[in-house]
Order: C-alpha cells, then structure tokens, then sequence
C-alpha cells in the first residue's frame, strides 16, 4: 500500500452567453434553431448534453437534452409569469 493518496477533482463550470454561472433550476431562455426555449435548466451530461426540464408540465416536468453545438444562446431569465388561467390578465368589466 503506498504512503501518498492521490484523488483529482474536476470541477464543471456553466455560464450562460453572457457570463452567468447556471445552477440546477434556473430558468434559462436557449435558443434553438432559430426558436426561443424558456426551460429550467438540470445538468450538464458526460457525453456534452444540456439537460432541461419542461416549464409547463402540470404533473411531472419532462427532461429534454439539447447537443451544446445546438444551442445558439443562453441567458437567465430573472421574472416569468405563466398564464394558466384564461382569464388571467384580462381587464375586469
């Protein structure tokens, strides 16, 4: 047994086109064949996929995995309202 343990530890650091760093959860705009995406974003995967979760899902959000060369853009997004209710919104009569 040798007298010198070694471990390396790599560290995996995800900004957004801008320079943000992204965590598990954020809400991220991506954009996608010229399509904007509003998803949350989960993790990195090993074999270079940007792994999201739906935004609208009532029951359980669906995972979607987007190529890194496939994305365009990404920015945080800071406020997003969905509008679930038909009536949200509209002014009171």
């Amino acid at each position: 047994m040798a007298g010198i343990g070694i471990k390396e530890i790599k560290t995996v650091e995800i900004t957004t086109t801008d320079g943000r760093k992204l965590a598990p959860g954020d809400l991220v705009c991506i954009r996608v064949r010229g399509q904007d995406v509003i998803c949350h974003f989960l993790e990195m995967e090993k074999n270079n996929y940007f792994v999201t979760s739906t935004v609208t899902s009532t029951e359980e959000a669906e995972k979607v995995k987007y190529r890194l060369s496939s994305i365009e853009q990404c920015f945080k997004v800071e406020n997003f309202k969905l509008m679930t209710d038909p009536k949200q919104g509209e002014p009171e009569e």
